[in-house]
């Protein structure tokens, strides 16, 4: 290894500062929605015995169809 090559080694070994990143956005605003629509049939089998089914909607009172709205502020 010459002599350049090695200090390039050692310059790359050596971790750089860390510097503070501005934010780009001081203010941000996130409003939507999206449909949900699923038909969801869950089962845990054990090594020994089967499971028990699990309807989402059916056990869990979950709807089939729903909107679901979001808002973020930041």
């Amino acid at each position: 290894m010459t002599g350049l090559s090695a200090v390039a080694a050692v310059l790359a070994a050596i971790p750089a500062a860390a510097a503070a990143v501005e934010p780009l956005d001081t203010f941000s605003v996130s409003i939507g929605g999206y449909v949900t629509r699923f038909d969801t049939r869950v089962r845990a089998d054990g090594e020994l015995f089967g499971g028990t089914t699990i309807d989402l909607s059916r056990d869990l009172g979950l709807d089939k169809d729903d909107m679901i709205g979001f808002l973020g502020v930041s």
